[in-house]
């Protein structure tokens, strides 16, 4: 029983299921991945800055993000790398 135990080798959050129970899985056969598991309290965003404006841009500056078409909530962003 102990061998067939799956565990993860992160602490995460199971987002998206694609096997069942009773399935096979053949070892590095699958176009895509059984299970994706993701960290769902920390956030990435990619941003990409414009060449012309990339001159106002510092890592140390204030930034905020909005959904699209909804105003209404700012979300504060921080820069990482």
């Amino acid at each position: 029983i102990e061998r067939s135990t799956v565990r993860s080798p992160i602490n995460g959050t199971v987002l998206k299921v694609n096997i069942h129970e009773g399935e096979y899985a053949a070892d590095g056969q699958q176009s895509s991945p059984l299970l994706i598991i993701g960290d769902i309290k920390t956030l990435h965003v990619r941003v990409e800055v414009d060449e012309i404006e990339a001159t106002h841009f510092s890592p140390q500056g204030k930034a905020v993000g909005y959904l699209l078409g909804y105003e209404k909530a700012a979300i504060p962003l921080k820069f990482i790398r």
